[in-house]
């Protein structure tokens, strides 16, 4: 065995300079490569103690037991942070270096620790204490640790809550909570403020639980929390008190309001934590878009219902590319002489039955999940084709209008998109009118800049549903808009007086701002008697004619 030449230490007092219980460890001078042992652990010494006694450099030993026990992609780096230039390097500035690294061993990984202590000598020799541990135990420990602690909230995290919650076997329900729109506390407060949030809500809900009550922190501003008890009624003042306490932690924290939602689900031992919290997931999802409550509890028939979406969802794609999304038109006539003046496009999902699925179905999940920009593109494609289809066959086509939805208009490029369809079927955009719903333009200048540019490429522009919600006339002076569209709700006013008036009012105000005036869902003599007194340009609805699908929509078409 190479000796050292420095100062004689006892095991103890090296043990003693390492200050922790290391069960090999060598005094190595640096300066000439070579190293003595003072103590090795049984494993070491048996693969190792026969060829430390042919006193081998300390450049080969630590490399011989670097490939020989440390695992494979930690090796180099290994090699590299045990070479004597690195330990120099280290210990020149500071008197401890500290690595941890993995062992192979018997088919198994272990954790060890290795230090190294400069000694002060009175040679002037570069002489260091290096021990190694084996730290398995600790690093298990803190792996667990960090397995089951969130790293924003510092609290129990989602693997904490499963946990947990598994080995109750008392009555409790799960509750999915959520926050409203919590995006806007991100964009106007910064993600550093909205970290700080999440942290302020799980400490806000951690404040209102019993002991055996569990919060995890899921992700975003998700979490998941058991209740411990069988009574619903403690469930409601649970949520109630955490909406207060959320409330005032947002003004406290001056950022946009918090406002929580939930789902809620029986506990039973004999279900899967995920499933059960999925089912909570699912009841939230309910309780997202009721004004009346902020939560919901799970049923069988929400179940049915999300499956259904589901199922919505993944045969899109595949539903796009065997065309059965057809395109249906409803006739615009004029009301004195009834004849058609344009039409509207409408979809219709063909099912591999024969059925079709109705629109109010499948748009508003398409709208809710981002879908709806493809479907929107492909039924305007599917429009310039059969307009050339029907240009080429001989007949004089008339404005067919397309809708396009809010998600769609939030894409910058989409006016070139449907310019250069246009364009590819040699389709005057004039023949084709965008039409937008009045809440889609509100509040939202990127998307007034987007509509403005459908106008100046050539696209009409129709106003969707005029009076369904939110109307204002003044919204017809934001946005130029070439044709307003009654909705079906105003045009059932009409046998009413002040229906009536408002009626009047609004298609005057419109013809004075030079738009064209269509009301939808006409069906009764009554309404179009009214309406064509009032000079209303157009009528869509059941009483000139029902969505047609191509093959016989044709019909209406004169021949040029």
């Amino acid at each position: 065995m190479v000796t050292a030449k420095s100062q004689d230490f006892t095991t103890e007092q090296l043990l003693a300079i390492l200050s922790e219980d290391y069960n090999s460890v060598y005094l190595v001078n640096i300066d000439e490569n070579s190293f003595k042992v003072y103590l090795l652990s049984d494993t070491i010494k048996e693969k190792f103690g026969k060829y430390f006694e042919t006193n081998p450099t300390y450049d080969d030993a630590i490399r011989n037991y670097v490939l020989s026990t440390v695992v494979k992609r930690q090796q180099y780096e290994m090699l590299q942070e045990t070479s004597r230039e690195n330990i120099i390097h280290q210990l020149s500035t500071k008197n401890i270096f500290v690595k941890d690294f993995k062992v192979e061993r018997d088919g198994n990984t272990f954790y060890y620790r290795m230090k190294a202590v400069r000694l002060a000598t009175t040679d002037g020799q570069f002489t260091v204490v290096l021990g190694f541990a084996d730290i398995s135990f600790q690093k298990q420990k803190e792996l667990e640790q960090y397995a089951y602690v969130d790293s924003v909230t510092g609290g129990h995290n989602y693997n904490y809550f499963k946990e947990a919650v598994s080995l109750n076997k008392m009555p409790g329900f799960i509750l999915a909570m959520d926050i409203h729109s919590f995006k806007i506390v991100n964009k106007v407060c910064g993600i550093k403020t909205g970290d700080i949030t999440i942290k302020g809500i799980y400490r806000s809900v951690q404040k209102h639980l019993h002991e055996q009550d569990v919060i995890g922190h899921v992700n975003a501003d998700q979490f998941a929390i058991f209740l411990s008890t069988d009574d619903q009624k403690y469930v409601t003042e649970f949520m109630n008190s955490v909406t207060i306490e959320l409330l005032t932690f947002s003004m406290r924290m001056k950022v946009p309001q918090l406002i929580p939602y939930f789902g809620i689900t029986k506990w039973t031992a004999e279900k899967k934590i995920e499933m059960l919290y999925s089912e909570a997931k699912t009841a939230k999802l309910e309780s997202k878009n009721n004004p009346s409550s902020n939560y919901a509890y799970y049923s069988e028939a929400d179940a049915n219902k999300m499956m259904e979406i589901k199922k919505i969802e993944d045969e899109f794609e595949e539903a796009l590319k065997a065309n059965s999304f057809e395109i249906w038109y409803q006739k615009k006539c004029n009301p004195v002489t009834g004849k058609m003046v344009g039409a509207e496009a409408l979809v219709r999902w063909k099912k591999s039955d024969g059925d079709f699925l109705p629109p109010a179905d499948f748009i508003p999940i398409y709208e809710h999940n981002g879908m709806i920009r493809k479907l929107d593109e492909y039924i305007f494609r599917q429009v310039c084709k059969q307009q050339k289809e029907w240009m080429m066959q001989g007949y004089q086509v008339v404005p067919i209008s397309i809708n396009v939805s809010r998600a769609s208009l939030y894409y910058l490029d989409i006016v070139d998109i449907y310019r250069n369809i246009a364009d590819e079927f040699d389709i005057t955009p004039s023949f084709l009118p965008i039409e937008i719903t009045e809440s889609a333009t509100i509040d939202n200048n990127e998307i007034k800049d987007i509509v403005n540019n459908f106008r100046l490429a050539g696209f009409p522009l129709h106003m969707d549903d005029f009076g369904s919600g939110y109307s204002s006339l003044a919204t017809l002076n934001v946005i130029h808009f070439d044709t307003i569209k009654l909705d079906k709700t105003l045009v059932d006013y009409i046998g009413n007086y002040g229906g009536e008036r408002l009626l009047e009012h609004t298609i005057s105000l419109s013809k004075e701002l030079g738009m064209h005036v269509t009301a939808e869902g006409v069906e009764k003599e009554e309404q179009v008697k009214f309406l064509t007194q009032l000079s209303c340009d157009s009528i869509q609805g059941f009483y000139f004619a029902r969505p047609q699908p191509a093959e016989e929509f044709v019909r209406n078409l004169e021949v040029g």
